[in-house]
């Protein structure tokens, strides 16, 4: 799975606005290129936005594609797009869900990678123990289904913005002990 090896959890954490949705997607892309199985759960923004985005990535700008303004040459983009995306094998699920639910799906469909985009955002995860068990459940999910489990986390700012570390994960210090990895703008901290 390129980097990201099966059994393994992972972290990509950043800002508020730093780009973590847009990398999700680009690692989704590039699996899904490689011929992987994917669940993408997306518990920030509706399927149809993530489906959209996926989309602008053959070079048509998103706002062309909200406002269905393209020119001829985008409409090709759009339909060559539109082929190679029929081909992936993926699945988008928006909305709320719990890594129990995620785990279901897993067991149904025994993906290669999942994406969850934002951990942060699960049902009750403001709940420090509640967010222990859902990191818990990503890391034994990753190991029993063998499969990469990337989880999108949110760092908690700090004055003048410093080089991240894993103390600035948002909500408990397990995000800082139980991944296998953490992706910091670019940066790769190994876990453990």
């Amino acid at each position: 799975l390129g980097m990201f090896a099966r059994g393994e959890f992972g972290v990509v954490a950043g800002y508020s606005s730093d780009g973590k949705s847009i990398y999700g997607l680009q690692m989704a892309e590039q699996a899904l290129q490689s011929g992987f199985k994917l669940g993408y759960y997306s518990l920030e923004m509706p399927e149809r936005q993530i489906i959209r985005r996926l989309a602008a990535m053959c070079g048509v700008p998103l706002k062309t594609i909200k406002d269905r303004s393209w020119n001829t040459e985008q409409a090709r983009m759009l339909r060559e797009r539109a082929v190679v995306m029929r081909d992936w094998d993926l699945d988008v699920i928006s909305g709320t869900v719990t890594v129990d639910q995620i785990r279901a799906d897993q067991m149904r469909h025994n993906y290669d990678m999942i994406i969850i985009d934002h951990l942060h955002r699960m049902p009750d995860s403001e709940d420090r123990i509640q967010l222990e068990r859902y990191v818990r459940s990503c890391k034994s999910l990753a190991l029993d289904a063998n499969c990469a489990v990337i989880a999108l986390a949110q760092l908690s700012r700090r004055e003048g913005f410093p080089e991240p570390t894993t103390n600035q994960l948002r909500g408990t210090d397990v995000l800082t002990q139980e991944p296998d990895w953490c992706v910091f703008e670019g940066v790769i901290v190994t876990g453990k």
